[in-house]
């Protein structure tokens, strides 16, 4: 459902694969070693995550994290979506798939009269703004009160302070869904083992390393990769 920083699915599934992490010695086979990755809304739920797990991470047997084009703030890149040429190609699209998913939660409630106990219907179907959507679906369905205090509690920025383990923020200042001066700083880190990589240019999960690159090699793909292996052989003895 779009949820900026719902991570339920994701503590599950660490949960289950992390289960070997008491088993032996960190180089043992038989003990969990988990790197998390995301892009996009995505690379929000898991540095939202990482920073709500705080000293406990390592205990979940997560090694590392890295994400990129991380929207860290909701309420900051929310106007910047849904506005200009964003939302021309993008926001009016995305609108339509999630009013979509929207009369499939109706349908499954049982109809309109019964989904109306959850979420406005019409002002669903009447929305034509991720804002407007947000505000009328998103929020009331995972228990906000309006988008205010969904895109608050699902704000980052203050969590990043309390990362345990290595996380690689790689970002794009040109990034047309971001709102540049919103982006952490270094005082957000305030000495976490996190690295805010900010890129002149890139767009939104762009990051192609040129038209002839062999096999289309995306940059980002392979700079989150580097770092969680790099992370894995540098700090797997450090870590209980």
């Amino acid at each position: 459902m779009y949820h900026a920083s719902f991570s339920d699915d994701l503590r599950l599934t660490v949960d289950a694969v992390g289960a070997g992490v008491a088993a032996g010695p960190a180089r043992d086979a038989s003990r969990a070693v988990i790197g998390l990755a995301g892009f996009s809304l995505g690379a929000n739920i898991v540095a939202h995550y990482v920073g709500t797990l705080g000293a406990a991470a390592p205990a979940a047997g997560i090694r590392a994290a890295a994400v990129g084009c991380v929207p860290f703030d909701p309420a900051a890149c929310q106007p910047r979506i849904d506005g200009g040429i964003c939302r021309l190609l993008y926001a009016n699209r995305f609108v339509g798939t999630i009013r979509a998913k929207a009369e499939g939660v109706v349908a499954s409630l049982g109809g309109d009269a019964a989904a109306a106990r959850v979420f406005d219907v019409e002002r669903v179907r009447a929305a034509r703004t991720i804002g407007e959507i947000d505000d009328a679906f998103i929020a009331p369905v995972f228990g906000f009160d309006g988008k205010e205090g969904y895109y608050a509690a699902s704000n980052t920025v203050p969590l990043l302070k309390d990362v345990a383990v290595p996380m690689l923020c790689l970002n794009n200042l040109d990034d047309p869904f971001f709102e540049p001066t919103a982006l952490p700083t270094e005082a957000d880190v305030a000495g976490a083992p996190v690295v805010l990589a900010y890129n002149n240019h890139g767009g939104h999960c762009g990051f192609f390393e040129g038209p002839t690159a062999p096999g289309g090699v995306n940059f980002m793909g392979a700079e989150l990769s580097r770092f969680l292996t790099h992370a894995r052989d540098t700090w797997m003895d450090m870590l209980p």
